[in-house]
């Protein structure tokens, strides 16, 4: 099983980091986003939206369910088990994997207007 922290929000020599502990079988890691310190601002720690998507083809192919110890948007949960998990699956005959939310929410996130996407697949290109 993959188990995924919470993020917290660090600052680096570099920059400053969004970063959360995850481990896989036991054995721990942190995966981290990076910016310029002026840019932190519009980091965000109250929910592990990156790192569930950043995790989540690690967790297909390796045949591991994905336990998020954190909040999760509730249209990301849903679009992963709805329709993410199971094609990625069918596409590379992977086995069915469990994403295991401990909390999914649909509270909006006080931003700055902005927004940011890690998968865009070209769609929007």
């Amino acid at each position: 099983m993959i188990i995924l922290k919470r993020p917290k929000i660090r600052m680096v020599e570099s920059g400053v980091r969004l970063e959360a502990e995850f481990s896989i079988n036991g054995i721990k890691d942190i995966l981290w986003y990076e910016v310029e310190e002026k840019y932190s601002e519009y980091l965000t720690e109250e929910r592990a939206d990156a790192f569930l998507v950043a995790l989540l083809f690690k967790a297909i192919k390796k045949g591991m369910d994905l336990e998020v110890l954190t909040p999760v948007s509730e249209k990301l949960y849903y679009t992963c088990n709805k329709y993410l998990i199971p094609l990625l699956i069918e596409t590379h005959g992977y086995k069915p994997i469990k994403l295991i939310c401990n909390e999914i929410t649909s509270e909006p996130i006080v931003n700055k207007g902005a927004v940011g996407t890690g998968l865009s697949c070209g769609i929007d290109s």
